[in-house]
């Protein structure tokens, strides 16, 4: 689990595979403090480690940088 250190874009994911996923659709954004439960992290092609996360109110892809990781 973690906290949200400011601001974060709510992202989809599109494709199929690891070589074609994308993160490009924005779904809404997800408050800075807000706790979040980790899932699955995805690379894309670009570098960018995408968190698969979920809130009592959301289910979503947010960048993994945007999240204070707790243990």
């Amino acid at each position: 689990s973690g906290k949200i250190k400011y601001n974060a874009s709510l992202r989809e994911r599109s494709g199929d595979s690891f070589n074609n996923y994308s993160f490009g659709h924005e779904k809404g954004i997800l408050g800075k403090g807000e706790t979040v439960y980790i899932f699955e992290e995805i690379q894309d092609e670009q570098g960018n480690i995408w968190c698969r996360m979920y809130t009592p109110a959301n289910k979503s892809w947010v960048h993994k940088h945007t999240i204070a990781v707790s243990k």
